[in-house]
């Protein structure tokens, strides 16, 4: 079981946060209650291989794609032979709900650009959903770079290429090749904290104003290497208003070239005129919990 944060943490400027997300007492009651008592998030098999069956499974979501289990708890899919044979990827529920926005795409992309692979979970994804004809992944942090090699290389996403270049260089050298731009952005982490992490300081204006100019430049900077009817996945693990909504205000300002963010709120249901949505850490396992 995750450890709930200590009351101590209950800052005020968490509560001013609340206050601005949410004009309803009790949704703000619900937030507040989520991060101070996280839940266990559950973990997910993201299969590279055909699936086998060696582990005990939730019921599996309308939503879900069919290369994706979701564990009973209990189970630690990193220690298992399968994981050290690259047959599957392990990701934790809420990653996957938010890779999940690309489930309303259509046609299979030529290139597929992570900007900040991290790891690589996202590339991952990206990859087994839409089989793209060429996946780059990019991070700038140098303890990354060798998780990520052996990320693609032990689930076999191939062809691929990891990179290690900055978001302004990329976007001079090479604009408008991208046919899906992923940015999981840095950002102040707030969401940590609903999985029972703890996240010190997390609320702080310091902290959210460093990690939105940081935002402000790494998404102007993917916006110029879309391509033509091409798309941008912009995420973070956070819930602050100037780390989300007022950074998708900056670059659409000065360009007309993403009129609409598309998103499934529901099966089979798209959802046009909303730039944002965002998962409450409180909200069930459905992606009809969106919210813009």
């Amino acid at each position: 079981m995750p450890n709930p944060v200590p009351m101590a943490q209950l800052s005020n400027l968490l509560l001013k946060l609340s206050r601005e997300l949410f004009p309803d007492r009790t949704e703000r009651e619900m937030f507040v209650s989520a991060l101070v008592h996280p839940r266990p998030c559950d973990a997910c098999l993201l299969w590279c291989q055909p699936k086998q069956q060696a582990f005990e499974l939730r019921e599996t979501l309308d939503w879900q794609p069919e290369f994706v289990d979701r564990l009973a708890p209990g189970q630690p899919p990193e220690k298992h032979l399968l994981f050290q044979q690259g047959a599957y990827d392990s990701v934790e529920f809420t990653a996957l709900f938010v890779a999940s926005l690309l489930l309303s795409l259509g046609d299979r992309p030529g290139l597929v650009f992570d900007l900040c692979a991290g790891t690589g979970s996202n590339s991952v994804f990206a990859w087994q959903l839409l089989q793209p004809k060429l996946l780059l992944a990019n991070t700038l942090i140098r303890q990354h770079h060798r998780l990520l090699f052996g990320h693609l290389r032990r689930c076999g996403i191939m062809p691929a290429a990891m990179m290690s270049v900055d978001s302004g260089v990329l976007a001079e050298v090479i604009p408008g090749t991208a046919d899906l731009v992923i940015v999981d952005a840095p950002s102040s982490a707030q969401s940590v904290l609903a999985r029972g992490r703890l996240n010190p300081g997390c609320f702080h204006p310091v902290t959210i104003a460093k990690y939105a100019k940081c935002q402000r430049r790494l998404l102007a900077n993917a916006s110029h290497l879309v391509a033509s009817q091409g798309y941008l996945l912009y995420t973070t693990r956070t819930y602050s208003l100037d780390e989300n909504e007022h950074i998708l205000d900056c670059p659409f300002r000065r360009t007309d070239s993403f009129p609409k963010t598309i998103f499934q709120t529901e099966p089979g249901v798209l959802a046009a005129s909303q730039r944002c949505c965002k998962i409450e850490p409180s909200g069930p396992p459905d992606r009809s919990h969106l919210t813009s």
